[in-house]
């Protein structure tokens, strides 16, 4: 016999303007100095890091997006709003480091690959390089 899949029901996508970016806080989603927790209505739904280079250039160390809210354009959105954000604070130049599961994602946002990295952690994990002229 077939297992049977439960769907959950189908959210709408949130329109950016739903979204609230707050200073992270400890002990919601795993904060981290420097962490901002993006919330709809009362909901945690993403969290975000980035950090400055140089005064014109940043760095994206990550972005969360909870399971539940996956696949829903929360995680465009938020990306949206940090490069909203470095635009308007000088950044010309944005990296990140992406594992080949989010690569797609990234390069859909408008990000271009730069290098590409091995590492050993017991099998080999790329990482991709890349980055985007604001």
């Amino acid at each position: 016999m077939m297992p049977v899949r439960v769907r959950r029901h189908a959210r709408r996508a949130p329109a950016r303007s739903e979204l609230r970016f707050e200073p992270g806080v400890s002990g919601r989603m795993g904060a981290v100095e420097g962490t901002r927790d993006v919330y709809l209505g009362k909901i945690p739904v993403a969290q975000y890091r980035y950090q400055f280079i140089t005064p014109t250039s940043a760095e994206i160390n990550w972005v969360g997006v909870r399971g539940d809210y996956q696949g829903q354009g929360v995680g465009r959105l938020v990306v949206e709003k940090i490069l909203d954000d470095l635009r308007q604070q000088g950044v010309q130049l944005v990296y990140l480091d992406s594992t080949p599961y989010a690569y797609p994602f990234w390069e859909h946002m408008g990000f271009r690959p730069v290098d590409r990295e091995q590492e050993e952690t017991g099998e080999i994990y790329s990482i991709n390089r890349m980055v985007m002229f604001l």
